[in-house]
This record gives structure tokens, sequence and C-alpha cells, in this order.
């Protein structure tokens, strides 16, 4: 039997059809070379590109690349500056953390992190933005709870002309609706997560005061060296999840989310943020027999790693993290045996 999986947040499983797109594609590449393969597949890869806009909502310039970090290190290391300070919260994602340290000590640029307490407080984010303020970069939604960032009123903060607001919507686009993203200067987000694309997969939009700022077009982040199977299968993706409509795919998480929820009540689950992501905390000493269990039952969960994902964020001490994040592939049943499981 496949394994029973609830693990959207790390990597939403891809559909048949986005499968079968790439394998059709590289068959073809077989058959008649890839350049071809490439060019018969033109005008499907431009539809993809028109419906990142789409996803995105966005009227800004959109494109294509391989992953949320690429892309937010291109954009956050453009802006930094000597005597410059960059805005972060102490739930930003640890890879852009440790990038932040090291560019930042090496260029001279202030790293200024908003405490976990106030991070969600639009006044405590206009308190810092002073002149020197060269980036404010905030998650739509954390990784580990879920939790929400009010983007629209931290865009409409006043900020320094060239302080750019950078949005990392890896864990929003494709299960929250309303994207919430506008006046966000750049937004950038994975489509291997909700949006079920293959890995390797990633969409950005930069409004054109980004591109101003940073000297950089669309064109120019995107690169050339795309991987047409991969966009072909990320097109698919992207189609389907606009034909059955992100608030249907919300709406649905959000059903799967409350069943597991309620089977939950009676562990040390923490609170509700975002449909979709459901954590809870586990004693060290029952951990081994927790993942025992899930293993035993064939499920696949994740044990977060808040030292390496969060490293800013308040610790959970020696307890265990387990986030469970179904999507529309689950059914009821797969939520039952999950409860069951944990017991």
């Amino acid at each position: 039997m496949p394994p029973l999986y609830l693990n959207a947040c790390s990597h939403g499983l891809p559909s048949s059809a986005t499968l079968q797109r790439m394998a059709d594609h590289l068959a073809r590449e077989i058959a008649v070379g890839p350049i071809q393969a490439r060019t018969e597949a033109r005008d499907e890869i431009a539809k993809a590109r028109a419906d990142v806009a789409r996803v995105l909502n966005a009227k800004a310039g959109t494109g294509i690349g391989t992953g949320t970090a690429q892309l937010w290190s291109r954009i956050v290391g453009q802006t930094l500056r000597p005597k410059g300070r960059v805005l972060i919260s102490a739930y930003e994602w640890g890879d852009h953390v440790r990038f932040l340290r090291a560019a930042a000590t090496r260029i001279g640029c202030g790293l200024d992190v908003v405490p976990a307490g106030e991070a969600a407080d639009p006044a405590a984010w206009a308190a810092r933005l002073d002149g020197d303020v060269v980036a404010i970069c905030v998650p739509q939604i954390t990784s580990i709870e879920g939790r929400a960032f009010p983007v629209g009123a931290l865009a409409a903060l006043p900020r320094p002309d060239d302080a750019l607001l950078v949005v990392d919507a890896a864990q929003g686009v494709g299960r929250v609706a309303g994207t919430g993203l506008a006046g966000a200067d750049a937004v950038v987000a994975t489509t291997r997560k909700w949006l079920r694309a293959p890995r390797q997969t990633a969409i950005f939009a930069l409004s054109a005061r980004a591109e101003r700022g940073l000297g950089l077009s669309v064109a120019d982040l995107e690169g050339t060296d795309g991987n047409a199977a991969l966009r072909l299968g990320q097109g698919v993706a992207l189609a389907e999840a606009l034909a059955l409509g992100l608030d249907a795919i919300q709406a649905g998480i959000g059903v799967l989310d409350r069943r597991l929820r309620d089977g939950l009540r009676h562990l040390d689950v923490l609170p509700a943020h975002t449909v979709g992501t459901v954590t809870l905390r586990v004693p060290r000493d029952r951990r081994d027999r927790v993942d025992g269990r899930l293993r035993k039952a064939g499920i696949v969960a994740k044990w977060s790693d808040p030292a390496r994902e969060e490293p800013l964020s308040p610790g959970f001490g020696t307890d265990g993290v387990l986030r469970l994040s179904p999507h529309l592939y689950n059914g009821p049943e797969e939520i039952d045996a999950v409860l069951a499981a944990l017991g």
C-alpha cells in the first residue's frame, strides 16, 4: 500500500496528470530531441506563465524559478548596502536567516529582528521603519505553526522610498483563497507545496518599483536555463488549481483540518492559525513511541526542527514538534487512520 501522506507543507503530492505531462515531454525529447520538443511546448509554457499572474493575483511582472530560497536570496541580496538595515521577524525561515547573517555581515548591513510577541503587530514594524531600512522581509504564513502575517497592513505602512517589502509566500499560495499580497514589492513562492507542482518549481512577482530599485528585470531573475519538463508539469498543476478554485481548495483543506483537530483535542495541539497546518507538541519521552506508531501505520508527516527551520522563534525546549498537513488527496478515512495511530 502507498504511504498515507500528510505533509503538504513540505510537498503536496502532484496529480497523475502533472506527472504524466512530464513523462510525455521526456518521451518526446527521446523521439525528436530536446530542442524540437521544447519548441512544440512553447505555447503551453506561455500559458503557464499567464497562469502565474492569476495564481498570485498580480498585476506586476511575474516569472518562474526553481525555488523560494533561490529567488528570495537574489532579491534580498540585491537590497543590501553598508549601514543599511533589514527588518525580519523572529519567524523568518532558517535558510533566509543564515543567508542574511552571512551576507549582511560581509557588506556591513544591519539585521533588525521584530520579536515573536510583536511580529503580527504592524505598529512594531512601523516603529522600526527609519530611513536606513533597505528591506522588510516577512513570510505570508510561517512553516511550523502556520502563523499568518498581516502583509496588507505592512504594505500600507509609510516606508523609505528604496525599502522593499519582500514576502515569502511558499506556505500561502495555493491554500489561502485571498492571496493578501497586494502592496508587496516582491513575492516569491515555491509551487511544490500547496499548488502540488513538481519539486524545483517556483513563481514570483516583482513590482515596477522593485525592478527599478533592484536593477533587475523579471527576465534577469528568471534566467534562461529552465527545465521544460518541470515547467510543463508546473503548468498542469497551476491550471488544475485555478480550475478547481483557490477558495474551493481552502474550503476542502479546512474540512480535513477540522476533522483532524477535533480528533486530537486530548493532545497538546498548538492553536489553529491557517487551515492545513496542525502542529502538536510531543514530550521528549513519547517522541520515539509516537514516531514508531506513525511508521507502523505507513503515515508520512513532518517532525519539525525549530532550531534549524525557525532559529529566531521561541523554542519548544526538548519537546518534539509534529506537523500534520493534509491536502485534497486525503480523505476522511485517512484522517481517521491518523487519529487511530496517534491513539
